[in-house]
């Protein structure tokens, strides 16, 4: 389905925006694959349950979007798309098509932290939150928000926890809320945290923020090197933040 969604964007961005072009958001972080276009005033966005099919699926949605909207990929003029934390084969395909496009089309490139566009929409508000996206095997990766924007937490490594740790953090520096992309067991092992879990429907599209952080960037000309740009999966974080044992005689 082809769904109007009108984002956010800072009135100096808005007054700029016809000079951007039209911007392709492509998020495969997850098992719920997100596209988008564009422009700094109109974004059409497609989002659904992609599984582990983001191979055969994602390529075919992008062309049947670009249709649907009328827009052509001489109309493209920079790709955004997420890095992670996320899944490994979604990461893959969404980088590859990312870079695909860009390099194919000579546009710029753009890479948005996934956990980063998860809390954009909620950090607009100035209470601090936590950003999650599930890691498997019941655990998570999760990052702090402070500030106004989501740009405040970019400085903030991404933990790899148990739910318990989260819940340890939270009890130390408390937050507004708890949002991301949550397993159903994952929101139970929050529920005893005083502040809402907002997760599932009640979470924005988290492929719209990545075009409305994407398109923010590109304004400005600030672009990745695409043959550098490289995703992070949801393992990277916690191999770096263990602590290194002695080992056994």
């Amino acid at each position: 389905m082809l769904t109007p969604y009108p984002p956010s964007m800072p009135d100096d961005a808005e007054r700029r925006a016809a000079d951007g072009g039209w911007m392709l958001a492509i998020d495969t972080a997850s098992e719920i694959a997100g596209l988008a276009l564009f422009d700094g005033g109109e974004l059409y966005l497609r989002q659904w349950p992609c599984v582990r099919a983001q191979t055969t699926q994602v390529l075919p949605a992008i062309h049947e979007l670009l249709t649907q909207a009328g827009i052509s990929l001489s109309d493209l003029t920079s790709v955004a798309v997420a890095t992670g934390p996320g899944t490994f084969t979604g990461l893959r395909v969404g980088m590859s098509l990312a870079k695909g496009f860009a390099v194919g089309n000579s546009l710029p490139v753009i890479g948005v932290p996934t956990l980063q566009a998860t809390a954009f929409p909620w950090t607009r508000i100035g209470a601090p939150i936590i950003a999650v996206v599930p890691a498997g095997r019941g655990r998570l990766v999760w990052q702090r928000f402070e500030g106004n924007d989501s740009q405040d937490g970019v400085g903030i490594e991404p933990r790899n926890s148990t739910p318990l740790e989260l819940v340890e953090s939270v009890r130390g520096r408390p937050v507004a809320a708890i949002v991301g992309d949550l397993t159903p067991p994952l929101r139970d092992a929050l529920r005893e945290l005083p502040i809402p879990i907002i997760a599932g429907p009640e979470t924005p599209a988290r492929v719209g923020s990545i075009a409305a952080l994407g398109f923010e960037r590109h304004l400005r000309d600030d672009h990745d090197d695409a043959a550098a740009l490289e995703p992070q999966y949801v393992h990277g974080p916690r191999k770096a933040t263990q602590v290194n044992k002695e080992p056994r005689p």
